[in-house]
């Protein structure tokens, strides 16, 4: 049975970093993430700081968010698909996400979590869903299981940062928020200038090849 080694690992990186379009969407896919991971993580902290919530509240909170979260992936997107590409809908789905950050970081009142909550949600939820489809797209058929495989590795790694980022709160309370919203504008930035050429899934002649 074949071991796990680091350099296995680091290959199947540089293989995806070879491709233009993956390499951007992989770079997106982490900085949306890992905003993701540092506001859902620090939230339920800093609302017991800020604003005394007690266990029921954040809760409360918290399933609020989660809610929205299903109901954008299992409605909003499929209404939102009729009427837009998919580069439209990540576009928007990222501006979305970016609204809701710029609003929760220079409004930090607790209705501004509760209203602002939900294009932020919306936007993740509905980015993330997109992303994984544009990966399915710049893969071949043989290629989809790696190609996919690198889109969750890459998932864990932004978990993994996003949680160490919270320690933003070492410098300010509302530090985590302002390095959450640097994230989203890189991604957002990163995949407006950069993803070009991209009209539809029949634009993706460089396929990932073995």
């Amino acid at each position: 049975k074949q071991g796990f080694h680091w350099r296995n690992f680091f290959s199947v990186y540089s293989r995806a970093f070879e491709n233009k379009f993956l390499k951007i969407l992989l770079i997106v896919m982490f900085c949306t993430e890992s905003a993701w991971f540092l506001y859902s993580h620090y939230v339920p902290m800093y609302v017991n700081i800020a604003f005394r919530y007690v266990p029921h509240q954040i809760g409360a909170l918290m399933s609020t968010a989660g809610g929205i979260y299903i109901f954008s992936v299992l409605v909003i997107i499929r209404i939102l698909l009729r009427y837009m590409q998919e580069k439209k809908l990540l576009i928007t789905s990222l501006s979305l996400m970016l609204l809701g950050v710029i609003f929760i970081s220079l409004f930090p009142y607790e209705l501004s979590f509760w209203f602002n909550m939900v294009p932020l949600v919306v936007g993740d939820s509905i980015s993330y869903v997109t992303i994984l489809s544009l990966f399915s797209n710049v893969a071949g058929i043989e290629e989809q299981g790696w190609v996919l495989g690198v889109a969750r590795a890459t998932v864990s790694l932004a978990r993994m940062f996003g949680s160490l980022l919270t320690f933003g709160v070492l410098i300010s309370l509302r530090t985590p928020f302002f390095i959450s919203l640097l994230l989203v504008v890189i991604a957002l930035m990163t995949f407006t200038l950069r993803f070009r050429g991209y009209t539809g899934r029949e634009a993706f002649k460089n396929k990932i090849t073995n």
